[in-house]
């Protein structure tokens, strides 16, 4: 994640009202106060207040009206996917229990699919790659790499996966929720027994590539291996807190400040 210390004031300021969205302290349809008003409330200069407002409306989830002020929308039906990935470089925010499940959910719906894909397209130098990926991060885990490592590992194997597939949605969502799926697959890596887990993914690439399996298979295999993966990644995240909340403030000038309240 990015540290907080790095952060300009208007980016303060725009993970400020991200989180309060977020968790529910900013609700949908809530007007938000004058800006002079609200400059004044947070002690920044309006500059730096302005500059954020345009960050949150690019991400659609506030929406100014000229004589009505600024209202907040409904983020999980109107924001961006930008939003989802700067929610994880938040570093005062915890992420809940029930965002990490759904984000894992995702994964498992829009991985085969992009798999099937990159398989169709596939070369033998893409394979090869692929193979050589997937061992690197097998011998890490021997050698005693971290989750945190590991989960990078993993994104940069479903980026590859994303590229093969020769379609530049896949590659997209990869390099937007990048951070999420690090943060994921961290926890996951944080709870299994990686070496075995990866062992597993390894042997399903390497079959496929030594037998004569149709894609059609090899994507069952992987899909029954990510269902296989979600079911201890389910009960550590029973054990967390279900809803995201703020541990301080992202303001650095108002660090007690985790709620708007004016």
């Amino acid at each position: 994640m990015t540290e907080n210390t790095s952060k300009s004031l208007p980016d303060q300021i725009t993970d400020f009202f991200i989180a309060l969205i977020f968790i529910g302290e900013i609700r949908p349809d809530d007007k938000l106060p004058p800006e002079r008003t609200l400059a004044q409330h947070l002690d920044v200069d309006r500059t730096s207040l302005r500059s954020a407002l345009r960050t949150l409306a690019n991400m659609n989830i506030v929406r100014s009206v000229q004589g009505s002020g600024i209202t907040v929308l409904d983020f999980q039906q109107h924001a961006k996917l930008n939003f989802a990935e700067r929610i994880c470089q938040i570093p005062e925010l915890e992420i809940g229990s029930d965002w990490l499940w759904s984000a894992y959910e995702f994964k498992m719906t829009i991985m085969p699919t992009m798999i099937k894909n990159a398989i169709k397209r596939k070369t033998s130098a893409d394979l090869t790659e692929l193979q050589t990926l997937l061992k690197e991060q097998l011998k890490n885990a021997e050698m005693g790499a971290g989750s945190q490592q590991l989960a990078e590992m993993e994104m940069r194997i479903q980026k590859h996966i994303a590229s093969t597939s020769n379609n530049p949605f896949y590659v997209f969502h990869s390099n937007t929720m990048l951070n999420l799926h690090v943060m994921l697959m961290a926890t996951l890596y944080d709870n299994i027994d990686a070496k075995k887990h990866l062992n597993s993914q390894l042997a399903i690439v390497e079959n496929f590539l030594k037998s004569s399996e149709s894609v059609e298979l090899l994507v069952e295999k992987y899909t029954a291996f990510l269902e296989k993966s979600a079911k201890p990644l389910e009960a550590i995240l029973a054990k967390r807190k279900r809803q995201s909340h703020l541990v301080s403030s992202p303001l650095r000038h108002k660090p007690k400040m985790t709620t708007l309240n004016i």
